[in-house]
């Protein structure tokens, strides 16, 4: 969370980043960053591969039976 400090007796001014409540929710780091992520940009890329790659077999299978 961005906040800006505005301190009236200086003439500058600061920007914070702070975590939010969210973010520093033991639920949401368990459930979120550690589970849904872990499925998404791990397991869901795996999956794709392996999918693309069986059909790539099979089309090179047709292909050569075909000669």
């Amino acid at each position: 969370m961005c906040q800006k400090d505005n301190d009236t007796s200086a003439l500058s001014s600061e920007w914070q980043v702070r975590p939010t409540s969210l973010r520093m929710s033991k639920d949401y780091i368990q459930y979120y960053i550690l589970t849904a992520n872990f499925v998404v940009m791990g397991i869901g890329p795996c999956v794709i591969m392996v999918i693309f790659n069986v059909l790539v077999v099979r089309a090179v299978d047709e292909a050569n039976k075909r000669r």
